[in-house]
């Protein structure tokens, strides 16, 4: 079904569909519901983002875990709280093919080349350290 924002029509077809969780088990439809942080941290003041980090565990008895920093992801959009773009909301690299397209169209996007958009989209762990120092 893919990503979506929650509005308060979708919520009431899902208490009805699911008649208040009665159907619970019964219905197939399967959603995964998220608490919305109401005021996230933006980089550059504008940009939602996300973190992507990777851990393994090999065992539990003894406890070997392994750990990679990943990285961030963040939104090509500048983030405005009331928007129902999902762009705006979300930092699925996917919701970005039509901004690299436009750039290539146009060479610019805000400024920026498909590349230099691609680059400032995948942050490392070490990126977002020094953002966070500089904004101190």
């Amino acid at each position: 079904m893919g990503l979506f924002l929650m509005d308060d029509q979708f919520e009431t077809d899902i208490r009805e569909r699911y008649q208040n969780g009665e159907k619970c088990g019964i219905e197939t439809a399967s959603y995964v519901a998220q608490k919305y942080i109401s005021n996230p941290l933006l980089l550059d003041r504008q940009n939602k983002f996300d973190f992507r980090i990777y851990t393994l565990v090999a065992s539990t008895n003894p406890l070997i875990v392994y750990y990679h920093d990943g990285f961030l992801r963040v939104s090509l959009s500048k983030y405005e709280k009331e928007s129902k773009e999902k762009n705006v909301h979300f930092t699925n690299t996917h919701l970005s093919k039509e901004i690299f397209a436009k750039a290539r169209e146009d060479q610019l996007y805000d400024g920026m080349t498909e590349d230099e958009l691609r680059e400032y989209q995948m942050w490392s762990m070490e990126d977002l350290q020094a953002y966070l120092l500089e904004s101190v």
